[in-house]
C-alpha cells in the first residue's frame, strides 16, 4: 500500500503522464508489487530458451493479478532472424502483443 501511495503521490507532484518502474529479471516481492499496481506491464523478452520459460511464468502471474494491459518487447534479436515471423510466433505463443 505504501509503494502504491508513494508512486501515485510522485506522479501527481511531478505531473507525470508515465512512470516506468524497471525491476530486475525474475519474480520477487518488488516485482509482484509493481505488477499489481501497474496500469500496464511491458516485459522484455530475449529470444532464448530460458527467457521464453521465464516470460511464460511472469505472464501467468500478470494474468493472476488481472493486469489488463500487457505487452512484450523482444530484445537482442539476432540479425539473421526474420523479425516479422518471430513477432508473429511470440504473439501466438503468449497471447499478448509485441510492442
Amino acid at each position: 500500500r505504501r509503494l502504491n501511495d508513494g508512486l501515485r503521490a510522485l506522479a501527481r507532484s511531478l505531473n507525470l503522464d508515465f512512470l516506468f518502474i524497471d525491476t530486475h529479471p525474475g519474480l520477487s516481492k518488488e516485482t509482484f508489487l509493481s505488477m499489481a499496481i501497474a496500469h500496464m506491464v511491458i516485459l522484455v523478452l530475449r529470444p532464448d530458451k530460458q527467457d521464453y520459460q521465464g516470460t511464460a511464468v511472469t505472464l501467468d502471474v500478470t494474468r493472476q493479478l488481472r493486469v489488463r494491459n500487457v505487452s512484450l518487447v523482444v530484445n537482442k534479436v539476432h540479425r539473421g532472424l526474420d523479425f516479422t515471423e518471430l513477432r508473429s510466433k511470440v504473439e501466438q505463443t503468449y497471447g499478448v502483443p509485441v510492442a
